[in-house]
């Protein structure tokens, strides 16, 4: 994945923490993470009895089978995460 940092792909959310939300590459099956600093639209809460996070102004919700689209922000191979960002 390191090779393909930029480039925008379609996932599915197949986790939701405090820390951000982790979305799976449909085509890959890679796992990386969306985190919640990275949602510049709002301040998302972590809802852990709805495994989602909402927004407090917009009320945007994402839960567990939502699609998204995510461009590839940052990978570390060493440490084996995947950072992406919301498009």
């Amino acid at each position: 994945m390191s090779k393909h940092i930029g480039e925008i792909i379609h996932g599915t959310v197949s986790g939701v923490t405090e820390h951000g939300i982790y979305v799976r590459d449909d085509e890959t099956l890679a796992e990386g993470m969306v985190r919640l600093r990275d949602l510049r639209d709002d301040f998302y809460a972590y809802k852990k009895e709805a495994y989602s996070v909402i927004g407090e102004k917009t009320k945007r919700k994402f839960t567990l089978g939502d699609k998204l689209k995510v461009k590839i922000a940052r990978v570390n191979v060493e440490k084996r995460f995947i950072d992406y960002i919301p498009v």
